[in-house]
């Protein structure tokens, strides 16, 4: 029998940079013994009062370093929040959360609500043209005008007026799942799709730009299917179903690839599932199957860490759902550990 158990890790050791050895890094956990809801956890925060955030498959979970506090949806309770499978969470300038589920919609917290009004939800009610038009949600991002953009799985990118409270569908053609969203310094939105490349938005305009190359659905195109994104001061990069790591420049739109080579220091290839980056500007990206990526740019290299049954420290899982790196450079990372009993 195959029994699935998930691990959160905690990134407690410093980097060692060596000019001339790897680099050492040591991970300590938390799971459901210590009051986790979940094992699988797909998102993590730090809220403005230093609350750690932490979305599962089963429910949200505020942790105040010692004790969590656990916040799941019941049905036909509208004092709950909307959904059990969290997919992302980010923090408004007033510091109010909103969630994405999987399976409910949205959600809003607000700890300064009574109990009763802290969560409003926003699911999908069918024949109201103005309730949310699609419940499994996967990313979201707040942009420079306070709109709530939304990366789903059915109707592509949702805009989400919070003032109003009103949805909008800018995107109407193409393929309807969108697994990532980021935005770049100038402000411009891009967004991963499934099957139809890269797509990038202005969120002031509307205007978008698609790939129409991707439109033939079979084509052999890379980054057919985009699964993460992140930007740094003048590249996006993204991983992909092609197992290879992608940036594109900001500026020119120039492209570049990284793959597996005979460098000991090359990319290991791999399904980017989601990135980070930490003070020194080091990439740090989680692998659907080759565990942790650490890029060093400065020295052109990557290093992978993964599962070894026989080290005490070790990350427990080659899987990688969350990282988030916090304000003190502490990375944390949510990832999958599979047992076989």
């Amino acid at each position: 029998m195959c029994r699935k158990s998930f691990f959160l890790f905690f990134f407690l050791s410093c980097w060692f940079c060596m000019r001339a050895q790897v680099s050492s890094l040591y991970f300590d956990r938390i799971t459901m013994q210590n009051g986790l809801s979940n094992n699988k956890v797909n998102c993590i925060i730090r809220d403005q009062r230093g609350f750690m955030w932490f979305g599962t498959d089963d429910g949200l979970n505020r942790y105040d370093g010692h004790n969590f506090v656990v916040f799941q949806h019941k049905p036909g309770d509208s004092s709950t929040i909307s959904g059990n499978v969290i997919n992302d969470i980010v923090e408004d300038k007033e510091g109010v959360l909103w969630i994405a589920t999987a399976d409910g919609g949205l959600s809003r917290y607000d700890y300064r609500q009574s109990r009763a009004h802290q969560f409003k939800q926003y699911r999908h009610s069918p024949g109201d043209s103005n309730s949310i038009p699609v419940n499994m949600l996967n990313k979201l991002q707040l942009d420079q005008q306070g709109f709530l953009w939304i990366a789903t799985s059915g109707v592509a990118l949702l805009r989400f007026d919070r003032k109003q409270e009103r949805f909008t569908e800018p995107v109407k053609h193409g393929t309807m799942t969108m697994l990532d969203i980021e935005l770049d310094k100038t402000g411009m939105l891009w967004a991963g799709r499934v099957g139809g490349g890269m797509l990038k938005m202005n969120p002031r305009t509307l205007r978008y730009e698609t790939e129409p190359v991707y439109d033939d659905l079979y084509a052999k195109l890379p980054h057919m299917a985009i699964t993460s994104l992140f930007a740094d001061d003048e590249k996006v990069w993204f991983g992909s179903w092609d197992k290879v790591l992608y940036c594109r420049s900001i500026v020119t739109g120039k492209e570049t690839v990284f793959k597996q080579s005979a460098d000991p220091y090359s990319f290991k290839n791999d399904e980017i599932s989601c990135f980070t980056a930490d003070e020194r500007g080091r990439l740090w990206m989680g692998g659907r199957y080759g565990g942790l990526h650490v890029y060093d740019k400065v020295t052109d290299r990557f290093y992978n860490y993964r599962y070894d049954p026989a080290r005490e420290g070790t990350i427990s899982d080659n899987r990688i759902n969350a990282l988030y790196t916090d304000k003190n450079g502490v990375v944390r990372i949510g990832e999958r550990d599979e047992v076989d009993v």
